[in-house]
C-alpha cells in the first residue's frame, strides 16, 4: 500500500508556495504560472499535494507542534529546548517553535487558498474533470484544517484570526493582508462551511485506489467538523447538538466503527490494516534504505535518544509519571486480568520493561541520556521491533549462543546448560536483520520515519467527543454507551449506568494519549468553560508542574534473581528537572497563545494581539 507521492509545487513566490525540500524527491515538471496552470489533472494533483506537504513538515504536525503539550502533564520535553516558558505557559508574547508552526499553518492556507481560487474560476468557463473536482474538495478539506490549527490555538470569543479567501476578494487575490475577524465563532463557522465544501465534493474512503489512500475523503470532513463543534461549543453550548450529528453520520453513513479493530491495529506498520473501520485521516509513513522517505518524523523523535546505539532516534518527549499514574487506575479495574491493561501497555515503558527492539525479545528499557523522565513512549514503536538476531554470551574467551526453553521458561546454551542469573540478565544480542534493513525504519539521521499510518483523528476520538456532547447536553446515559465502547476494546470493565465529567477526563486522556488529539487544550477549553467537575481535573494539571521519576542508577533496568526478573525501584519521585520555574498559575487568557510581535508589527494594526500578551 502506498502512500501520497506529494510533488513540490513551483509556483508564484508571492503566494509562498516554493517548499524547503521536496517530498519523496518528486520529478520536476518545471515552472509555472497562474496563466498557464491547472490544464490538466496532473497539474491539479500536484497543486494540492502541495498542500498536504506541509502538514508532515517537521515545523508543523511532523513534530514542533507537540511541544506544547509540556504545558500540560502527560508530556515532558526529553532534552531542553530554548523556550521553557512555553512548558509553564508563562509566554509573555510568541516563542520561536510557536512561531515556526504558525509559518507552516499559514503557508498551507495559501497554498490551499490559491488552488480553491484557481480551481473556482476554472469552473466557471470550463467543466472540472472528476480528478479537478476532487483536487478541488482536497483543497477545502486542507485549507480547512490549517485554518482550524490556527483558530483554535489562537482565537478568543472576543477575537478571531486573521483568514481570507481568495476567492471573495474582487479582482483577485492581490497580496492584500488577511482580516483578523470578530470572533473565533467566525473562523469556526468558515472552517464548517470549508469542510462541508470538500465533503460533497470528496470520494469515500473507501473509492480511494491503494497509491490515493492518504488523501482527504468524506469522512474525514465529517470527523474534523465533529472536533470544530466541539471547539466551538468552547463559547456556544449550542454546538454540542452538531457533534453528535456530525458522529452519527460517521457511523451510519460513512461505515465509521472502533468495533472489530485492535487498539494495536491503529498503530502498525502493516499494510493491510490500515484500511480499517476506524480510520478517519492519519499520514501514511515509510522507512527503509530507499532514500526517499515520507511521513512522520515524530515516532522516531520519541524514542530513546540514539536507541540504545542501534539507531539514530533523538529522545525528544517522554511520558510523565502523572500519565503513568492516570492510566494505572484501569489495573483494579479490568475485565481479564490475564489480559492486562492494554492501553497502558501499548503506549508507556518503564525500567525493566520487556521493549522489543531490532527483533531482541528480551531486552529491558532503561534511560541514561537526556534529562530524566523513567519513561518512554511505545505507542508508535511497533515498526522498530522488527529485525532477526540471536542472543549470547561470552563463555571461556569465546561466543555462546543461547536459547529459550519455552517449557522450562528460561536461557540455556548447548545441550540444555541452564543460565545464572547473572548470565541471563548480562546476555547480549547479535544483529543479522535490522528494522531498516526489513523496510520499516528509515536510515536517514535527519528525517527518522518509520513505516506507519500515522493517526491525525481516529473514530475513537470522535466517538468520545459525541460522549462530551452528550454530557454537555445532560443525556449521560448515552455518554455512558460511547465511553463503554472505548472501554470494553482495551479490557476495562464498563462504567455502570450514567457516565460522568471525570469518566470523560479519564477515557479521553487514557485513550488519546501522545496523539494528535491535543490534550493540552482539552485541558484549556475545559478550564475556561467546562462543567465544574472537569473544569477541576483540568486545573490540577493546568496548575502544577509534572513529576517523573528519578533513579539513582539511571543504566541499570534490573536483574534476574532466582529467574524472574526484578526491574529496578531505586528512584525518588520528583519534578521534572526541565522548565521548572515559575511555576504554572492558570488564568483564562492563556486559552489561545500570543502572536509574534513582528508580525503584529509588520499588519499596521490589522492583526491585534491577544488579551494577557505584550
Amino acid at each position: 500500500m502506498k502512500k501520497i507521492i506529494t510533488s513540490a509545487l513551483v509556483v508564484l513566490a508571492a503566494f509562498s508556495l516554493s517548499s524547503c525540500k521536496d517530498f519523496l524527491q518528486p520529478k520536476s515538471e518545471g515552472a509555472y504560472s497562474t496563466d498557464n496552470y491547472f490544464t490538466s489533472d496532473k497539474q491539479a494533483i500536484d497543486a494540492v499535494d502541495a498542500c498536504y506537504k506541509e502538514f508532515l513538515e517537521e515545523n508543523f504536525l511532523g513534530r514542533d507542534i507537540m511541544w506544547e503539550q509540556g504545558a500540560a502533564n502527560d508530556f515532558v520535553w526529553g532534552r531542553t529546548r530554548p523556550w521553557p516558558e512555553l512548558g509553564t505557559l508563562s509566554l509573555t508574547t510568541s516563542c520561536a517553535v510557536l512561531d515556526a508552526v504558525w509559518t507552516r499553518v499559514v503557508r498551507t492556507i495559501a497554498r490551499s487558498n490559491w488552488a480553491v481560487s484557481s480551481l473556482l474560476k476554472k469552473q466557471e468557463t470550463t467543466e472540472l474533470t472528476p480528478i479537478e473536482k476532487r483536487s478541488l474538495g482536497e483543497a477545502y478539506f486542507c485549507r480547512a484544517l490549517s485554518h482550524f490549527y490556527l483558530a483554535y490555538r489562537y482565537g478568543t470569543k472576543e477575537q478571531g484570526v486573521p483568514f481570507l479567501k481568495y476567492e471573495d476578494v474582487e479582482g483577485g487575490y492581490n497580496n492584500q493582508i488577511p482580516t483578523q475577524n470578530a470572533s473565533v465563532c467566525d473562523d469556526y463557522r468558515m472552517i464548517v462551511e470549508d469542510f462541508s465544501a470538500a465533503e460533497e465534493l470528496l470520494p469515500r474512503c473507501e473509492e480511494y485506489a491503494d497509491s490515493d489512500f492518504g488523501r482527504a475523503h468524506k469522512a474525514a470532513c465529517a470527523g474534523f467538523k465533529a472536533k470544530v463543534y466541539a471547539y466551538w461549543a468552547c463559547w456556544d453550548k449550542e454546538q454540542w447538538k452538531n457533534v453528535i450529528t456530525e458522529v452519527n453520520k460517521m457511523e451510519t453513513q460513512y461505515g465509521r466503527s472502533i468495533k472489530g479493530v485492535d487498539y494495536t491495529t491503529c498503530f502498525s506498520s502493516d499494510y493491510a490494516k490500515w484500511r480499517n473501520t476506524e480510520y478517519v485521516w492519519a499520514i501514511p509513513s515509510e522507512g527503509g534504505t530507499k532514500g526517499t522517505y515520507g511521513g512522520m518524523e515524530f515516532p522516531g523523535v520519541i524514542l530513546d535518544n540514539s536507541l540504545w546505539g542501534l539507531w539514530n532516534a533523538w529522545g525528544q518527549f517522554k511520558p510523565s509519571l502523572d500519565i503513568y499514574e492516570e492510566m494505572s487506575k484501569d489495573n483494579t479495574n479490568l475485565v481479564d486480568a490475564t489480559l492486562g491493561n492494554i492501553r497502558l501497555a501499548n503506549s508507556i515503558c518503564e525500567y525493566g520493561d520487556q521493549v522489543k527492539i531490532w527483533g531482541q525479545t528480551d531486552f529491558r528499557f532503561y534511560s541514561n541520556r537526556d534529562v530524566e523522565a523513567g519513561f518512554m513512549v511505545i505507542k508508535y514503536a511497533e515498526p522498530f521491533y522488527h529485525g532477526e538476531g540471536y542472543y549470547y554470551i561470552s563463555k571461556d574467551g569465546k561466543d555462546v549462543q543461547v536459547n529459550f526453553d519455552e517449557q522450562e521458561q528460561w536461557w540455556y546454551y548447548g545441550d540444555k546448560v541452564w543460565l545464572t542469573d547473572a548470565e541471563a540478565t548480562n546476555k547480549k544480542w547479535k544483529v543479522t536483520l535490522d528494522a531498516v534493513t526489513a523496510g520499516y525504519a528509515g536510515d536517514n539521521s535527519d528525517w527518522p520515519t518509520c513505516r506507519m499510518n500515522f493517526p491525525i483523528l481516529r473514530f475513537a476520538d470522535c466517538i468520545l467527543l459525541r460522549a462530551e456532547a452528550y454530557l454537555a447536553t445532560n443525556e449521560a446515559g448515552k455518554a455512558a454507551t460511547d465511553i463503554n465502547t472505548i472501554r470494553e476494546r482495551v479490557n476495562v470493565k464498563p462504567v455502570l449506568g450514567s457516565a460522568t465529567w471525570a469518566d470523560l477526563y479519564h477515557e479521553r486522556r487514557c485513550e488519546l494519549v501522545f496523539e494528535y488529539s491535543d490534550h493540552l487544550h482539552d485541558c484549556k477549553r475545559w478550564a475556561v468553560s467546562g462543567d465544574p467537575q472537569i473544569k477541576a481535573l483540568a486545573l490540577a494539571e493546568l496548575n502544577t508542574h509534572p513529576r517523573v521519576r528519578h533513579y539513582e542508577n539511571r543504566s541499570y533496568p534490573g536483574e534476574y534473581k532466582n529467574r524472574v526478573y526484578v526491574p529496578n525501584t531505586n528512584f525518588t519521585v520528583g519534578p521534572y528537572d526541565d522548565y521548572k520555574t515559575p511555576e504554572p498559575v492558570w488564568q483564562d487568557y492563556k486559552i489561545a497563545f500570543p502572536y509574534k510581535a513582528e508580525d503584529i508589527n509588520k499588519a499596521n494594526g490589522a492583526l491585534k494581539q491577544n488579551k494577557g500578551y505584550n
